[in-house]
């Protein structure tokens, strides 16, 4: 299928268009130090680590996701996904990015529904439920700990309703887990409880999981091909290894953002959205921007 690529547009960024504008000059002096930190990336990358590059090429992974998808889109007509922050704010992203905002007239919507439970209102989450027609609801529970909090408190009642409107065995063929292969306490009720599992490589957080079953799944569960999603990604992965700063867009945004912030004193990152259906995008942008780079120090420094 024909394809555009992302075009950056940072000529408002340098001078003299812009007075507080970074120069060419700049921006060559400070590309060895990009140069260094590229291939440091790169050697990473290439040992195993960096795992969410990996994702788009493990065809195992996207012919498993695909198979079970079509199950369940023979089953089921809507997918609850309980998760929070990046368990399902990539999810929202694609659904939004391919459909459209549900409410947009003249864009046809898809087949199947998806459900993204990133709260613990217990208003929302009771009106939910009650409109929802279980027998016709998958339900898939993410968390790449397998401990985080919000997660546990929505699926332990989740659990209980299942249970109890469903019967004590047929309620897990509703039941997904989506968790470390190994460690939290979803993989070990799990087990016990004999769930159908899908693995979140260890090496791979969570606002960086959307080419895994964590965005994969529910994608698929849409109708949207995902071969197409990670063809795409791995357009990108190559044209981001390059070291030419002016072909690859990731080092320049990341290059006129970094000058401009210690240089020029534009400390804020401000995303205007021209798009209705990028604003989930907007939101998982925000979290990939502020979770990678804001954890280090904290408002006293």
């Amino acid at each position: 299928m024909p394809h555009r690529d992302i075009h950056l547009d940072f000529n408002e960024a340098f001078a003299p268009q812009q007075a507080a504008g970074i120069s060419e000059s700049e921006l060559e002096a400070a590309t060895p130090n990009f140069i260094q930190v590229h291939r440091a990336l790169q050697a990473m990358h290439e040992i195993g680590q960096v795992q969410f590059l990996h994702l788009p090429y493990l065809d195992e992974v996207l012919s498993g996701i695909e198979r079970r998808a079509e199950e369940l889109r023979g089953s089921f007509d809507n997918m609850v996904v309980l998760g929070i922050g990046g368990s399902g704010l990539g999810a929202k992203a694609v659904e939004e990015a391919i459909f459209g905002p549900i409410f947009a007239g003249g864009i046809p919507l898809p087949v199947k529904r998806l459900y993204v439970l990133d709260t613990l209102d217990p208003d929302y989450l009771s009106r939910l439920f009650a409109g929802l027609d279980l027998e016709r609801s998958v339900f898939n529970v993410v968390s790449k700990s397998g401990n985080t909090v919000e997660t546990m408190a929505q699926f332990m009642y989740l659990y209980e309703l299942l249970k109890k409107r469903l019967g004590p065995e047929r309620f897990r063929r509703h039941l997904i887990m989506t968790t470390d292969p190994q460690k939290g306490a979803l993989r070990q009720i799990a087990r016990e409880e004999d769930l159908e599992c899908f693995d979140i490589l260890p090496g791979v957080g969570g606002r960086f999981s959307v080419m895994s079953p964590v965005g994969l799944l529910p994608a698929a569960f849409l109708g949207v091909s995902i071969r197409e999603l990670a063809e795409g990604a791995i357009r990108l992965i190559k044209r981001c290894k390059g070291e030419d700063i002016w072909t690859n867009p990731a080092a320049m945004l990341a290059m006129v953002t970094t000058l401009l912030a210690e240089r020029h004193g534009r400390k804020n990152l401000v995303v205007f959205n021209y798009s209705e259906r990028l604003n989930r995008c907007v939101e998982w942008f925000r979290q990939l921007w502020a979770e990678s780079l804001g954890k280090r120090y904290d408002l006293e420094g």
